[in-house]
């Protein structure tokens, strides 16, 4: 699909508005919205099922948006879904699976469980080609506290000092909306 990014109300009518409203794809930035509207042709969205395995990342923030691209590139399988923190599908995912709706932490859905910080991050990891033995090995070996603790204070709390953040979410390219859950 092709998106053409633009913000503010919709022109025409409130007729005309509402039959493009169905296009409309929003990201829920602190301050204020963003959207951008879908052209009608191209792949469809992709959509959740029970048992899908769901990436959830803040979709603002450079790091996480770093790691949704290298997890795009390394999984040839297409074995993941993602989904912005911000969007719909986001929060309507964090809200069933009792998630927390913190943006600093990264939230990975497998098996019917939500899991955060490091806990999130390695199990994606295990589940793909280069990181799968260093994060298998991590898990076991060190204690969620110390993982946690580093996730937390090292890169969640600092991520947008260190690397930055976007004005608006992540806009998914035509082959990877087929992935994306908004």
């Amino acid at each position: 699909m092709a998106f053409v990014a633009g913000a503010g109300v919709l022109a025409g009518s409130r007729a005309s508005w509402l039959a493009r409203r169905r296009t409309l794809r929003v990201c829920v930035v602190p301050g204020r919205r963003t959207r951008a509207r879908m052209a009608s042709t191209g792949p469809m969205k992709a959509s959740y099922r029970k048992g899908d395995r769901v990436i959830l990342f803040d979709g603002v923030c450079n790091v996480c948006n770093f790691g949704v691209d290298t997890v795009l590139r390394l999984d040839s399988a297409q074995q993941f879904k993602f989904a912005s923190l911000q969007g719909e599908a986001g929060l309507r995912l964090l809200e069933e699976y009792s998630a927390p709706k913190d943006l600093s932490t990264m939230v990975y859905i497998e098996d019917g469980v939500a899991y955060v910080k490091s806990d999130a991050v390695l199990r994606i990891g295990s589940r793909l080609p280069l990181f799968g033995l260093a994060s298998r090995f991590t898990l076991a070996t060190v204690p969620k506290v110390v993982r946690d603790w580093l996730y937390m204070n090292i890169l969640a709390n600092n991520r947008y000092t260190l690397f930055g953040k976007r004005s608006s979410c992540r806009v998914p390219t035509q082959q990877e909306q087929k992935l994306f859950l908004d």
